[in-house]
């Protein structure tokens, strides 16, 4: 009896602690932002001959803001949630989700997959002299991985 009592517990113990390994969730491998001005700019040749020159613009510029996910693993990826601000924590540029593989996401929002890249276009914005982003994913479980944190100041 005490053999049958020992190997339950035991069996329940290895139960647990192979349940605690599932729910520990690392599915992002890199996150990257990518801003791209939507108006052209000329450059002259001496600028462009310039070592180390680096691009100014002022707040007015409006620039298309997107997130770049790079994922160690698809399968079961239900959701990318995503938080993006002017001030680290903020959200006043975008907070919200992605369904996984939807390629119609909300108005202004964009979506793209090849394989593991995921490319999110969030918008058009002004004043991005600073941004932080939250990214996390969601598998179909519900689990969410620990957020993956980026920024780009000016």
């Amino acid at each position: 009896m005490k053999t049958i009592t020992l190997t339950s517990l035991l069996m329940l113990g290895l139960l647990f602690s192979y349940e605690a390994k599932a729910q520990s969730l690392n599915l992002i491998a890199d996150v990257q932002l990518f801003l791209e001005p939507t108006t052209p700019h000329v450059l002259d040749t001496l600028m462009m001959n310039t070592p180390n020159m680096i691009m100014e613009f002022d707040d007015s510029e409006e620039f298309k803001f997107s997130t770049s996910v790079l994922l160690l693993d698809t399968t079961e990826v239900s959701k990318i949630h995503v938080k993006a601000g002017r001030t680290q924590g903020g959200a006043d540029l975008f907070n919200g989700s992605f369904d996984c593989d939807n390629a119609t996401p909300s108005s202004g929002i964009s979506y793209s997959r090849n394989k593991k890249h995921i490319v999110l276009g969030i918008g058009n914005f002004t004043n991005l002299r600073n941004i932080y982003t939250e990214v996390s994913i969601e598998n179909t479980n519900g689990l969410v991985t620990p957020l993956v944190l980026d920024h780009i100041n000016q």
